[in-house]
């Protein structure tokens, strides 16, 4: 499915160079970073916002974004959730909820879908993310440590928390290996891409202890090697299992056991591993409970913690006082199930036409520059449906920002499709004329 109308219209230079830094500040969680290492606030993504909203509106491509079916999903989500809200165990709560995350989540939809018009645009989009996960990279060597046996910093912040950490780094990981990919191995960028990708697989096993971030890993480093070719896989192959029986000579022994946990399912060894299953075994039967007892306006964005206690007085034990940990029992709990329909609905509407466009290419056997960006695209995407099961990131910036990058190409493969189908402009016939030669250096559309 593409876009209504694919406006060829030149994007602004400036402004998908701002829309792209406005990501890599979202991204790498910059402000946060600022804020808690320096104590200063500049409110980088807040002028950011500002200034990549005028670009999208000067560009004139908002009204295709609104009337692509994933931006008429997030419009009805959007919609929906404040519905729910007079409804809602705690409307307070809710209203804070969507004026504090979720609105700034449609806001980056709508940005950073517009800009983009060429694969030189998405090549930018890529470079923010892969830049982003690098920044993340670099301070977790410098400011980690260890808290409760498991990597953290050494100041409070969303990266303290492992799971969150290694979702970071993950969401990175595909964009690192695209500048390899699209550069080469003895590119600058290329090596650098690799190397800070390698770091990052060797944060996630020896610091995180994030047992779905390892899934994750192991899923996404298979995916990556799927579609290469036969002896650069093998090569790669050896690397990637070398890496791993070095990396293991740093894991705590804990972290290992931790690990183990995921295949033996002991529930009797009274540690924290197991402990931390329990309770999210028991979160996810209260998420369900509460779907089946709310089944069309759920209990309130953000509601879940209190409507969980009150299941748990109710049964006679202790609240958890937690969120979901799951994602999609998020969604169906607090906005219940058509909020859960319209919100995958919008992640099929941005994601099912580059899947299907990538598909293409490998059928007629025809790759572009573009297609390199959706293979990326597609395996983090597919690695944060993983996380969503084990994290509640609903109203957070991710899925928006990640169904923007599919609407973004859809735009693109329109419009570069357009002009490979177009007929070549007809050679007049003239008297020859004295032609200077001029070098001249190409300038990429974005």
């Amino acid at each position: 499915m593409q876009p209504v109308v694919a406006s060829a219209k030149p994007a602004s230079q400036t402004g998908v160079a701002i829309a792209s830094f406005y990501m890599f500040v979202i991204v790498s969680r910059l402000p946060e970073m600022l804020t808690n290492m320096l104590g200063i606030n500049p409110k980088l993504a807040l002028l950011l916002s500002l200034a990549s909203s005028g670009f999208a509106v000067a560009s004139g491509r908002l009204g295709e974004t609104f009337r692509n079916p994933a931006g008429l999903a997030i419009l009805a989500y959007t919609t929906w959730y404040m519905l729910c809200i007079p409804f809602s165990l705690w409307p307070g709560g809710s209203v804070m909820l969507m004026r504090e995350q979720w609105v700034f989540s449609v806001l980056a939809f709508f940005v950073l879908s517009c800009m983009p018009v060429s694969s030189a645009g998405l090549n930018r989009y890529a470079g923010a993310i892969a830049w982003a996960a690098i920044v993340v990279n670099l301070i977790m060597l410098h400011y980690g440590t260890e808290r409760g046996s498991r990597g953290s910093l050494t100041f409070d912040s969303s990266l303290s928390n492992p799971n969150i950490a290694s979702l970071q780094l993950l969401l990175g990981l595909p964009f690192l290996t695209y500048w390899t990919r699209t550069r080469g191995f003895f590119d600058f960028r290329g090596v650098t891409g690799l190397v800070s990708a390698a770091v990052l697989a060797f944060l996630i096993v020896t610091r995180s202890g994030s047992r779905s971030g390892l899934i994750i890993l192991v899923v996404c480093t298979l995916m990556l090697l799927s579609d290469t070719k036969v002896h650069i896989k093998g090569m790669l192959l050896v690397v990637v299992v070398a890496a791993g029986a070095v990396s293991i000579q740093f894991v705590p022994t804990y972290l290992l056991y931790r690990y183990s946990t995921v295949l033996s399912g002991d529930s009797d060894d009274g540690s924290e591993a197991t402990a931390s299953t329990r309770e999210r075994r028991q979160l996810l039967e209260q998420s369900l409970a509460l779907t089946l007892q709310h089944p069309l306006l759920g209990v309130g964005g953000g509601g879940f913690k209190i409507a969980e206690a009150a299941l748990s007085e109710l049964s006679g034990t202790r609240a958890a006082w937690l969120e979901t940990h799951n994602m999609y029992t998020q969604l169906s709990s607090e906005t219940g199930v058509p909020g859960l329909v319209i919100y995958l609905s919008m992640i099929g509407f941005s994601m099912f036409p580059v899947w299907k466009d990538l598909r293409r290419s490998k059928r007629i056997r025809k790759r572009l520059p573009r297609h390199e960006f959706a293979r990326a695209l597609l395996i983090a995407a597919f690695g944060l449906s993983i996380n969503s099961c084990f994290t509640s990131v609903a109203y957070e910036y991710y899925w928006p920002i990640f169904c923007a990058l599919g609407v973004a190409y859809q735009r693109v493969a329109a419009i570069e499709d357009a002009a490979d189908a177009a007929p070549a402009p007809p050679v007049s016939a003239g008297p020859p004329q004295m032609m200077t030669k001029v070098r001249l250096r190409p300038r990429p559309a974005y």
